[in-house]
């Protein structure tokens, strides 16, 4: 092997006994020799190099340059996310969400996400053949932003816009007819009695089991009769993963149906289909007259219900399965009655009050005085 110059500075040219050559370049920084041979045939491919490596010195960072690595896409940091999430109940409707996603935006990095890309999803999931509802869609981008969430977590992502900077008011759906009540708005009885009237008969208990326990809907259509024991209902798979136990109230025990002889413990409680819940509701509340009133606004009343009733936020937490308070707060509303007659228990100072203060403040000293002698 033979090392000799080329006639360009720092370039030089290694020949091997078979006949093979090898160009290299030096370059000497802060009095220390870096020698590497280049992946080029030729002065001038090694002479780019050279000048491109005294670059990266000169600015601080290494020498040689990085590997290219391969961009983040969107499907990898959902797919990433969804096997986080393989303990959760919810699992499957994620996977629903991401062979939605995985079709649309293929190999997309993370970094050309914008909004103009989520609109073409939203226009191209709304014109399809199969058309789907805008809460389906919405949905689908939830999924996407608590993707992207975890994947910033994890460090695989920096500060994304779509992660960050969309505020709730971008993400959820208002109703048109009652823009300022939006949250705030509780469900009273005759409207619930009413949705009831229009509902078919399987599916009341359902809805009542809801308003009596504060259970998400899957939780309640999810019961088998191993799930019901003498005095409380165990829920072993919940949307967080972990399970909790509801105790049976009278109000409970009113809507459970008699176990049958020939029931076995993984027949479920109510004999409905747990898919036609949606449209079964939405059809009843829209004749009854009460659109905006969702199934999930029933945990929201039921909630709410139980703080009047005197529970507290803690025992709230147990019920619902909430992780944090600040869901509990979330979820729990309390009507203006409720404010009104809490406002009217509240005593301020009146004349009599005085009087009496100004009367008794004398005897009061002496008594004091008296003692300290």
């Amino acid at each position: 092997m033979k090392l000799s110059e080329t006639g360009e500075a720092g370039i030089w040219i290694r020949q091997y006994p078979t006949g093979k050559k090898r160009y290299g370049w030096t370059i000497v920084h802060n009095g220390r020799a870096i020698r590497r041979v280049c992946n080029g045939s030729n002065v001038r491919q090694a002479s780019v190099e050279r000048h491109k490596a005294l670059e990266r010195l000169l600015a601080g960072q290494p020498v040689d340059a990085a590997p290219p690595t391969q961009p983040y896409t969107v499907v990898a940091a959902c797919d990433a996310y969804l096997k986080a999430c393989e303990h959760l109940r919810s699992v499957k409707r994620y996977e629903v969400s991401l062979a939605s996603i995985r079709a649309y935006f293929g190999d997309l990095p993370v970094s050309a996400l914008s909004q103009v890309t989520l609109a073409g999803y939203r226009k191209t999931r709304g014109e399809a053949k199969r058309k789907v509802s805008g809460a389906t869609i919405n949905r689908d981008l939830a999924f996407l932003r608590a993707a992207l969430n975890h994947a910033q977590a994890e460090g695989q992502i920096e500060d994304h816009y779509f992660a960050r900077k969309r505020g709730k008011a971008d993400r959820r759906k208002v109703f048109v007819e009652e823009p300022r009540t939006a949250g705030l708005r509780r469900v009273t009885d005759r409207e619930f009695l009413s949705v009831m009237a229009q509902l078919p008969e399987p599916w009341r208990p359902v809805a009542r089991l809801l308003l009596a326990t504060a259970m998400r809907r899957g939780e309640a259509l999810g019961l088998r009769w191993g799930h019901v024991g003498k005095d409380s209902l165990t829920i072993p798979q919940t949307k967080t993963g972990r399970p909790r136990e509801i105790p049976i109230s009278a109000a409970v025990r009113a809507v459970l149906p008699c176990r049958p002889g020939s029931a076995q413990d993984d027949d479920p409680v109510f004999d409905v289909r747990p898919t036609s819940f949606g449209w079964v509701w939405g059809r009843a509340r829209k004749t009854a007259g009460v659109p905006w009133l969702r199934i999930h606004d029933l945990r929201h009343e039921a909630a709410s219900r139980f703080l009047e009733a005197g529970g507290t936020l803690r025992e709230l937490q147990e019920l619902g399965g909430w992780q944090t308070l600040k869901m509990v707060e979330r979820y729990s509303k309390v009507t203006r009655t409720r404010i009104r007659e809490a406002l009217d228990r509240v005593v301020l100072p009146s004349a009599e009050l005085e009087y009496e203060y100004a009367v008794s403040a004398p005897t009061l000293d002496a008594n004091i005085r008296a003692f300290a002698k």
